[in-house]
């Protein structure tokens, strides 16, 4: 619950994201079809794509000297030094007994799988709402922008419900959920707003999926009792930060999929994903 309560702040950043993207970015962006590009002089687009290239990259060098400002206040300010306890043994003989620890170990999996539903969801919903709304850019990511603040409010109501519901429980029936709503993502190509609101109900669910997975994971990794040892959780910890990896691993293959096969199929890649999650919370509540 703790995991869940800090991470619903996350968010807060993508809103920030999208807003800038939305309103210095995709505002900018010629509504010129491909076929009227093609029909501009040589000196007409090269004007227009100028001013398009300025409003990304004037906002990118601006978030730039921002985050700049930040290192330089953090290297400024004295940071407290980490506490907790250690065994003394090698990270390789954490990294064994992890290994060994079958919840921790399918739990690496699942959160692998996870973020790259994640990223793979968020990546392609502006094009899917495009296509099935015939919006452009800077309106489609409205609907983006209404996903992400659904998967925010989502995040505090999963963590009021823990405190009635086991963990294991609220996972399995959240994965359910995007399941479903995933396959109808996949299967309703040319819906329109179903469609659109199917893909907005599978940010709400996916709200509790990663400090959910980090927390089961890493539940017993400790325990003696369970082969554990006192200072497995920090190698732990980072194998499952490290799961982070599936967002740059699966995302991929969902574009070439949206390529081949069109964006609606291409969401088969998450609903993969979403099917690998459930198994874990179920399998994960049996041990």
């Amino acid at each position: 619950r703790r995991l869940n309560v800090a991470q619903s702040f996350n968010p807060l950043g993508s809103i920030t994201g999208i807003l800038l993207s939305q309103y210095f970015i995709l505002s900018e962006l010629s509504s010129a079809s491909a076929q009227e590009r093609a029909s501009m002089s040589a000196d007409q687009l090269a004007a227009m794509q100028a001013h398009e290239l300025g409003a990304v990259t004037g906002t990118y060098m601006t978030l730039g000297f921002v985050l700049l400002a930040i290192m330089v206040v953090m290297l400024l300010i004295h940071m407290p030094e980490g506490g907790g306890s250690d065994n003394g043994d090698s990270a390789i003989a954490s990294f064994r007994r992890l290994v060994r620890n079958r919840r921790y170990a399918w739990g690496v999996v699942a959160q692998f799988f996870y973020v790259g539903a994640q990223i793979g969801v968020w990546s392609f919903t502006i094009r899917l709402v495009m296509k099935e709304l015939g919006m452009l850019e800077a309106k489609a990511a409205t609907l983006y922008l209404i996903s992400i603040i659904c998967f925010s409010a989502a995040r505090f109501l999963f963590t009021w419900a823990m405190k009635y519901v086991q963990p294991f429980k609220l996972l399995a029936m959240a994965a359910g959920a995007d399941i479903i709503l995933t396959t109808m993502v996949v299967c309703c190509g040319g819906a329109g707003w179903p469609c659109v609101l199917c893909l907005v109900g599978v940010s709400f669910f996916m709200s509790l999926m990663f400090p959910t997975i980090y927390g089961i994971a890493l539940g017993d990794v400790e325990n003696e009792e369970m082969g554990g040892r006192t200072g497995d959780a920090k190698i732990g910890a980072s194998g499952l930060i490290m799961a982070i990896l599936g967002g740059a691993v699966l995302t991929p293959l969902q574009g070439m999929l949206s390529d081949a096969a069109g964006v609606n199929i291409s969401y088969l890649v998450p609903l993969i994903c979403f099917v690998v999650v459930m198994i874990y919370a179920l399998t994960a509540a049996k041990e």
